[in-house]
């Protein structure tokens, strides 16, 4: 590939953020009592916070690529599966064989049930009607949703370079509404919930198209403009996303997501170095932490006498923590050493090109 992409540390940042909101959505329940619980209560919003995400930066990284035939569809699928798949295959196997010893020492009852889902996990089919329910590496369902968004990802990268920049983003905002208002509508009846961020499993295409879509749109939209804003616009956008978030609006928390990330993009601003290593650690954290986490709860239990549902609270920070140490040694020891080792294989197999990507 001819010119290198522009990295954008804060988007690298604020995806940390919302991986390390997922991971305490998740272990909350586990803890007797804890602050900020209304907000934690909420963490599954992160999952549509990164698929608003995953379209800005997709788009940011491929979309002109694909446009100039610098890449081709093939090899964009190619460099998702190579960057995704092997983790989930190593974090899917991690948890069916913890499913496996604890059926076997009693430690796990209903696991029959969930290990029938291990073909359609395996197969990354789970969120395209594969399954009903969530199961194993619960938070791969979101995994499998994207791949629903790869698969059609050159359809509106194309679409969008015919519509122009406005046009699109107008067109992504009505898609997004006009689904989230089906659902609200008709969803009760038809699709077994009136929440377009709760949608069962079998309907998560419901919410992965739009949002995916957004996110791509608000990105041809900045780079378009492609001047910095004023830092007050910034944090009027997280000032309203938080009160949106107190209020349960969620419809505006989300929507404002994909205006965030432009904002980011346009102003492009300092972060951390450490905020920024969130981000870089973020999907190993994202698919270790559910393994990890049936793990150390399971050996309080055993060890320290906590009862179900109410380790003590103080035990979180600690928690996180470690979770933060596994999911460093997983990405430096697994993820990207996976990642080249697949890429070699494709590159080996179908001698496709090689270039930088987020």
């Amino acid at each position: 590939m001819a010119s290198r992409i522009v990295p954008i540390p804060s988007l690298t940042a604020i995806r940390g953020l919302f991986a390390i909101w997922v991971v305490l959505f998740h272990y909350k329940r586990e803890f007797d009592s804890i602050p900020a619980r209304l907000i934690l209560d909420q963490g599954y919003l992160a999952v549509d916070m990164f698929f608003v995400l995953s379209g800005f930066i997709l788009s940011h990284v491929y979309a002109d690529a694909l446009l100039e035939k610098r890449t081709t569809a093939s090899d964009f699928f190619i460099r998702r599966v190579a960057r995704i798949y092997p983790l989930h295959l190593i974090s899917l196997l991690a948890v069916t064989a913890l499913y496996l010893v604890g059926h076997h020492y009693g430690f796990i009852d209903d696991a029959g049930e969930d290990l029938k889902e291990f073909w359609s996990h395996l197969a990354l089919a789970h969120a395209w009607g594969a399954s009903e329910d969530v199961a194993l590496n619960v938070p791969s369902w979101s995994i499998s949703a994207e791949f629903i968004a790869y698969t059609l990802f050159i359809i509106p990268v194309w679409l969008i370079s015919k519509s122009g920049p406005r046009r699109a983003l107008l067109s992504s905002i009505f898609l997004f509404m006009a689904t989230w208002l089906f659902v609200k509508v008709c969803g009760a009846e038809l699709l077994g919930s009136s929440t377009m961020f709760s949608l069962p499993l079998q309907y998560s295409f419901l919410r992965i198209v739009p949002e995916f879509f957004l996110g791509m749109c608000f990105y041809r939209y900045a780079a378009e403009k492609m001047q910095p804003v004023h830092p007050i616009y910034l944090a009027l956008c997280v000032l309203v996303m938080t009160i949106a978030v107190v209020l349960q609006v969620h419809v505006v928390f989300v929507f404002l997501g994909g205006a965030l990330y432009a904002l980011l993009f346009l102003n492009n601003p300092n972060v951390p170095r450490w905020f920024h290593f969130l981000g870089v650690v973020s999907f190993s954290l994202y698919m270790i932490h559910w393994p990890f986490q049936l793990v150390a709860f399971e050996l309080g239990e055993l060890m320290l006498g906590w009862t179900y549902h109410q380790a003590p609270a103080l035990w979180l920070p600690i928690f996180m923590v470690a979770t933060i140490a596994v999911a460093t040694a997983t990405f430096y020891l697994v993820e990207q050493p996976a990642n080249r080792l697949c890429l070699r294989m494709f590159y080996a197999m179908s001698r496709i090109r090689t270039w930088r990507f987020w």
